[in-house]
């Protein structure tokens, strides 16, 4: 929903390689002929702050995100830069059961991709 008023921000990501370039995105919005029964979300498990110790060849990041309501997961977005070498997205639910939701083992910074779900996964909260 994009209420009147509101801003549409894009963050890009370019990446150097030593020829200048010029930008040519665009995006484009379908108007709803009928008020939508789901509300899609984008939000992210990141961490920001950390140091990588010199020489360490295999240093983890983990993040995390606690879902405040019951939600439905429809697609995961593994995102790093350069150094990063693997990525995996694992889910704890509220029983305590563990799943990895996605694993990609050789992450490559120009080969990023949204990974859409076969099924969408319903995600409960905690009771």
């Amino acid at each position: 929903m994009i209420k009147a008023g509101s801003d549409i921000v894009l963050q890009m990501h370019y990446t150097a390689n030593g020829t200048a370039g010029t930008d040519k995105s665009r995006i484009g919005i379908v108007f709803a002929t009928e008020k939508p029964t789901e509300r899609v979300l984008s939000i992210a498990a990141a961490t920001m702050n950390f140091v990588i110790p010199p020489g360490d060849p295999n240093y983890e990041v983990g993040a995390k995100l606690t879902l405040q309501a019951d939600s439905t997961l429809v697609s995961l977005l593994p995102h790093m830069h350069f150094r990063g070498k693997d990525f995996i997205y694992r889910a704890i639910y509220p029983t305590g059961e563990k799943e990895v939701l996605l694993s990609v083992p050789h992450y490559d910074f120009n080969w990023q991709l949204s990974y859409d779900l076969a099924q969408p996964k319903c995600c409960p909260r905690e009771p």
